[in-house]
């Protein structure tokens, strides 16, 4: 084996290159790395990832190396460029000095070499989210140690004086904040705004009691700006993490402790604080109402306290008004803009009125308020050569969204004439920017809400890509996959039999013109979507064969969107096999980095999709029970991807059905006693309810008809709107009375004709309806089964 140079470039998994002595790369993607530390160097042991079984990919394996050191000196030249800074600074801080320890009274020569370590540290350009974090973590342990060095010597001289009145400790806040602002773009892990929670409570609660609210520096900057400083941080962090569970509740306890600060302060709160965490509350629920009703009450709040909103303050409650999706919502963002001042109008809030008036239903009205903008603008201009507002592209894209997403007849026309208008503006002088990439997007989605679209928008793509020719604009083509993304979409949701091949003829064309690092996973998405809606007798093979071609060829990581495109394939085709190696692939993909493969609700459910049209039905019975607890057990220990909803039970119902109603009717009182356990989980609905109904019409057991009667009289007995029997409830229970060949069959069946009439779910006068009622007694059970049908 050669010898290999090894360092954890992240701990992800997304990059695991490597080099060997001769200088040649060498992929170590499919394997997993355990190190630890020796007394000797570092050790490291591997087995084969799952992924290469089948794939013909070689399994690599890796001795251990336990002689580091002279390793280094031999493979230096081969090592990465930035990657030895790494090293050495991560050797110094095991060879840290003692005299930088928590106990001991710092020098100024220590306190020195402290701020070359802090420097060094957060000088260094991480490669991959993994180094990002290594070197957050690094910056963390430095500045905690310092702190709590700071606060021990403070308290072990019984100064009087504020700590930080010094420049020395106005230094190592600077660091605090720095380091604490390093967790905001750490990635959207839960551990991470724990990190840097800890990070702030422990300076807020350690450091800033001792602290005096007006203590100055010798630049005039006073203790309490710096701390409205940490706090917009740590907001900004929050709002970076909105979706983690408690996030909001963190905040508000961070805002509690800043205001009460504020109480002990001269200064008024500041606005820059309040518009961080009217950020945070504008994401801090899946609800927009929610989000909404929370800006609001502390917008509100804000007021009170006499703090004076700014620009940035209004484009934040604006926006929550935009996003709340309530009817009045342009109108009333109009409202509030017209009586804001007029310091206060920024370009940001005008584009949350057009986005406002855009998701109230009316882009005109937004559309409006562009021309409105762009007329303050000439007159301002033409009087003082300068204007409070400018028209950016912003603006443009929020107008040309609003006609895009509309659905309204003239709504391409529309999106086109502002792109048009926009070049036109900008060719003149009176708009600094031309139409970007993101304009293009929008206008193309105008397009692609058209059903049976795809010939349309390739054609708007061609005239595009001609309008470009020569453009040199990075921005545009960085896009360019984008746009191309759109097209392969529409082609996807066309009905014509060339369809995937027109989207995979346009994944071959974008895959020369733009660079790997540019294209997306969404891209072959589309194109597999394209194949898989067609039903067509090699779609699953088209699927798996696109799957890796990214993976191969482009070195795409997959997503929970393409694996499930492919996982539909095998789905419809009852391949078992096939869908049972991917949803381990995705399991092994998440294990080593891969976050966004996670298996989720939509997987499970093609697989049991797959076991439906299995032909064995025993080993697909048992399977998807199996497959259901999984989910159940996954749910249970804090995996909300995996919640089984209504659609993943109803499969489980029929399968299960197939053989036995009874064992059906068990699942749905298993379905029952869940949601009374746990609300999170789905209570039985009308498709839950008749799929017991159908696998008891289907059913030869002699009390099938009563059973399925039992079944309409609880879902009656419900008065719930989401489980109240419909016309399919009532057919299920005629046909179990039919199949039942009694005697009495038709009397029950003619009460079951009058409650559907009572409830309007069937029209009395149809002729079908009538047919069937006057049949009821002549013919056979079959002629009247079909009457049922077409009912």
């Amino acid at each position: 084996n050669d010898t290999l140079y090894h360092t954890v470039v992240g701990t992800t998994g997304y990059t695991l290159l490597r080099k060997n002595s001769n200088g040649e790369e060498i992929d170590l993607h499919s394997i997993y790395l355990q190190i630890w530390t020796t007394n000797e160097g570092f050790e490291l042991q591997c087995k084969a990832d799952p992924r290469s079984v089948g794939r013909g990919e070689q399994q690599h394996r890796l001795l251990s190396s336990p002689a580091v050191e002279s390793q280094d000196k031999r493979n230096a030249s081969s090592l990465p460029k930035g990657h030895e800074d790494m090293r050495m600074l991560k050797r110094k801080m095991v060879d840290m000095p003692k005299s930088l320890s928590v106990s001991s009274t710092w020098s100024d020569e220590d306190i020195a070499l402290m701020q070359h370590f802090m420097e060094s540290w957060l000088k260094y350009e991480p490669k991959g989210l993994g180094e990002y974090r290594e070197k957050a973590s690094w910056c963390t342990r430095l500045v905690t140690r310092w702190i709590k060095q700071a606060i021990g010597q403070h308290e072990k001289n019984n100064r009087q004086a504020p700590v930080l009145g010094s420049q020395q400790l106005k230094q190592l806040q600077h660091y605090w904040i720095r380091t604490l602002d390093l967790w905001r773009f750490s990635g959207s892990r839960a551990k991470d705004v724990v990190e840097a929670t800890g990070i702030f409570t422990g300076f807020v609660n350690g450091v800033l009691p001792h602290c005096s609210t007006e203590a100055k520096f010798n630049d005039g900057t006073t203790t309490g700006l710096l701390v409205d400083k940490a706090f917009t941080v740590m907001f900004g962090i929050l709002g970076q993490h909105s979706h983690e569970r408690n996030t909001w509740n963190t905040a508000k306890g961070i805002l509690e402790q800043w205001l009460e600060r504020q109480t002990q302060s001269p200064n008024k709160p500041g606005v820059v604080v309040w518009t961080a965490f009217l950020n945070v509350a504008a994401k801090s629920s899946t609800s927009p109402q929610v989000c909404l009703d929370r800006v609001q009450f502390h917008w509100d709040q804000m007021m009170s306290m006499g703090c004076e909103p700014d620009d940035v303050a209004y484009g934040a409650l604006f926006l929550a008004w935009a996003r709340s999706g309530r009817p009045e919502a342009g109108q009333r963002v109009q409202e509030m803009l017209d009586a804001s001042p007029t310091t206060s109008r920024s370009a940001r809030c005008y584009e949350a009125s057009i986005d406002a008036w855009a998701r109230s239903g009316q882009p005109d009205k937004g559309e409006e308020q562009l021309w409105k903008i762009l007329q303050i603008q000439q007159e301002q201009s033409a009087s003082s050569n300068s204007s409070e507002v400018e028209v950016d592209y912003y603006l443009f894209l929020a107008a040309i969204k609003g006609w895009s997403y509309s659905g309204q007849t003239d709504a391409i026309e529309r999106a086109e004439r502002l792109v048009e208008w926009m070049q036109k503006l900008h060719d003149t002088g009176y708009a600094t920017q031309k139409p970007n990439g993101e304009i293009y997007r929008a206008a193309l989605m105008a397009w692609s809400k058209e059903n049976d679209s795809g010939a349309k928008v390739e054609k708007l793509l061609r005239r595009i890509i001609g309008s470009l020719d020569g453009d040199t604009d990075d921005e545009i083509h960085q896009i360019l996959p984008q746009m191309y993304s759109i097209a392969i979409k529409a082609w996807a949701n066309t009905n014509s039999d060339d369809a995937p091949e027109r989207a995979l003829a346009l994944l071959d064309e974008v895959r020369e013109q733009a660079s790997s690092e540019h294209l997306s996973s969404e891209l072959y998405t589309s194109v597999i979507k394209a194949f898989t809606s067609q039903e067509r007798p090699n779609s699953s093979e088209m699927a798996i064969s696109l799957l890796r071609e990214m993976q191969d060829d482009d070195g795409i990581l997959p997503n929970e969107y393409t694996y499930n495109a492919v996982m539909h394939a095998f789905g419809q085709q009852g391949l078992v096999a096939e869908a049972e190696y991917l949803l381990k692939e995705m399991k092994s993909e998440l294990s080593i980095g891969n976050v966004r493969a996670a298996p989720n609700t939509v997987t499970y459910g093609s697989i049991l999709h797959a076991y439906d049209n299995f032909e064995n039905h025993s080993y697909a019975e048992k399977r998807a029970r199996e497959l259901v607890e999984e989910m159940e057990y996954e749910f249970d220990n804090g995996n909300a991807r995996v919640r089984p909803n209504h659609i993943i039970y109803s499969m489980l119902i029929r399968l299960i059905g197939r053989k036995s109603a009874e064992a059906s009717s068990e699942i749905l009182q298993h379905m029952s006693d869940r949601h009374r356990a746990q609300t999170e989980c789905p209570q039985p609905n009308t498709s839950s309810y008749n799929s017991v109904l159908r696998a008891w019409a289907s059913s030869r057991d002699g009390v099938a008809p009563q059973r399925a009667v039992s079944i309409l009289e609880v879902m009656r007995q419900d008065r719930l709107e989401s489980s109240a029997p419909d016309k399919t409830s009532y057919k299920l229970v005629m046909l179990a009375w039919l199949r039942s060949r009694r005697q009495r069959a038709p009397r029950h069946i003619e009460k079951l004709c009058s409650e559907m009439e009572a409830s309007g779910l069937v029209q009395a006068d149809s002729d079908e309806y009538k047919e069937f009622r006057s049949s009821l007694q002549d013919s056979d059970s079959a002629d009247l089964e079909e009457k049922l049908r077409r009912l």
